[in-house]
């Protein structure tokens, strides 16, 4: 599953499989022990995601191909900018992102020549320009990884390696042809990538000499690979499903792991994140301390979760048939009742029996005039319990600013969907505005939330929930991620709507016709 994660290790992204031309790129907060969908990025292309970066946590840069570049602001949560290849002869080979989160830099060929531009992720202004020698081979073959102090292209041979600030070449490392290099986010001076053979091999870029090799550990160039720097300078390495301990040039097997589902892997510190993904398209999040003195050497991502689900239905099964007992000499295809319902069945149906007797005896004329009453009795009983429903005190259309507080208040509280809809009820603006302004920025929160899950699941509410968002968010009580989920959704929205006045322009064309 192709994903990343972000430098400082709080935000993980991961490529959703799609249909057709559209890409999904589910963005996941990870905080703590925890991890939630924060939104989905999404992009119409007909060039295949090459490979995908973080610049800092305010944007994500995917690079289409050898000619498509695209930033998606996670603010927003839309595409920010997009960058088109100048010319035919020039090809963008690989992409890096930035530890600051304003920058990412581009390796790209013109005809032989290796250039590597570096451009202000906000407006795809080119900042720096480095020259990186020449290429003549495939562009497969050629790869960047940058840091604030180097720059380094593996393209030959050789990775040549070179200050970023002045842009000169400052050393050469000999490394039997690398692929997938990267600099260790906590530690800038060390460089890894993959040799031929599989082996992973580490790098110190104070002297370009090679610290220590993990032979033949990846297997495929899609795999897991991932390398931190922990507080006893010792590293932990992830290498396809593997995790090694490496400390100066000994290296030690920590553990295996396996899942059966598809899994996206991120080292956070002392801790491994594994996102699984569900049929359902999304992912649920697992989390393994790697400090544990008793860490398994083999770990099954997914089965402490999927055995929690066995138990948990299986125990609803229990209950289920404890609530019921099989009556005496029944194999189990019928199930006996307990004795109480059984004797308040007979005593019902002796009821029923009683007054079919009667019912018998009476006229047309009565038997109309029972019914009659019957429905006047049923109607009654209706409105008193519409009168008793929750809340009975609150009225919509006698509604004050303390009345709509207090009951907005409990319903966000407690969760109580039927109070909320009571609330929603209310269509005074200015009752409705001083209300919001007076409660607890947290409920507001809430409130959103439920608000956008209406407006998602019956957009023909858009124009009473609209009332109530607009004022919600007039308080200015939010900070621009937690507005996500809303955001996402007007714009998945309005992105259809040039396609909508399309079609209707041409309905309007063949009915002038007719």
């Amino acid at each position: 599953m192709q994903s990343v994660l972000s430098y400082d290790g709080s935000l993980a992204a991961v490529v959703s499989p799609a249909s057709g031309s559209r890409l999904l790129v589910q963005v996941y907060q990870v905080a703590a022990s925890s991890c939630s969908l924060q939104m989905t990025l999404t992009h119409s292309t007909s060039n295949p995601l090459k490979q995908l970066v973080f610049c800092g946590n305010s944007m994500v840069v995917g690079l289409m191909g050898t000619s498509e570049v695209v930033v998606w602001d996670l603010d927003r949560g839309v595409v920010s900018n997009k960058m088109m290849a100048s010319s035919e002869d020039q090809n963008f080979l690989s992409l890096a992102g930035d530890f600051k989160g304003t920058h990412y830099s581009i390796l790209a060929q013109h005809s032989q020549k290796l250039y590597v531009y570096e451009y202000l992720a906000a407006t795809n202004k080119l900042t720096r320009k480095i020259k990186s020698g020449r290429f003549e081979g495939e562009s497969e073959d050629v790869f960047l990884a940058v840091s604030e102090k180097h720059v380094v292209v593996q393209a030959s041979a050789d990775a040549r390696v070179m200050d970023r600030e002045s842009g000169k070449k400052v050393g050469k490392i000999k490394s039997k042809k690398l692929s997938r290099i990267f600099i260790c986010p906590n530690d800038p001076n060390i460089l890894a990538g993959v040799q031929n053979a599989g082996a992973v091999v580490l790098y110190d870029l104070s002297t370009f000499k090679k610290v220590v090799s993990v032979p033949q550990v990846i297997t495929s160039s899609t795999c897991a690979l991932q390398l931190v720097r922990k507080e006893d300078e010792s590293h932990t390495l992830l290498a396809d499903q593997t995790l090694y301990n490496i400390d100066g040039t000994s290296i030690e097997k920590l553990s295996q792991l396996t899942s059966s589902r598809p899994t996206a892997m991120f080292l956070i510190q002392d801790r491994l994140l594994a996102l699984i993904r569900e049929k359902t398209g999304g992912c649920t999040a697992e989390w393994v301390e790697l400090t544990s003195d008793d860490l398994p050497s083999s770990i099954d991502l997914g089965k402490v979760k999927k055995e929690e689900a066995e138990k948990k239905e299986a125990g609803k099964r229990k209950s289920s048939s404890d609530a019921m007992i099989l009556g005496p000499g029944q194999a189990g295809t019928e199930i006996a009742p307990p004795k109480k319902k059984v004797k308040a069945m007979t005593e019902a149906d002796d009821e029923n029996e009683t007054e079919d007797a009667a019912a018998n005896e009476m006229s047309i004329a009565e038997r109309l005039q029972q019914l009659s009453n019957a429905l006047d009795e049923d109607g009654a009983e209706d409105e008193e319990e519409d009168e008793a429903g929750p809340n009975s005190s609150f009225k919509p259309k006698q509604a004050t600013t303390e009345s709509l507080k207090e009951l907005l208040t409990q319903a966000l509280q407690s969760g109580d969907d039927s109070l909320l809809e009571l609330a929603l009820g209310v269509n005074d603006k200015q009752i409705i505005s001083t209300t919001l302004k007076e409660i607890e920025p947290s409920l507001i929160l809430v409130l959103v939330s439920k608000l956008t899950t209406r407006l998602a699941s019956t957009p023909m509410r858009a124009e009473q929930l609209a009332k109530w968002l607009s004022y919600c968010l007039k308080t200015g009580r939010f900070q621009p991620h937690q507005l996500s989920a809303l955001r996402n959704l007007l714009y998945e929205r309005i992105e259809s709507f040039s396609d909508l006045l399309r079609l209707e322009g041409r309905l309007s064309m063949m009915c002038d016709i007719e």
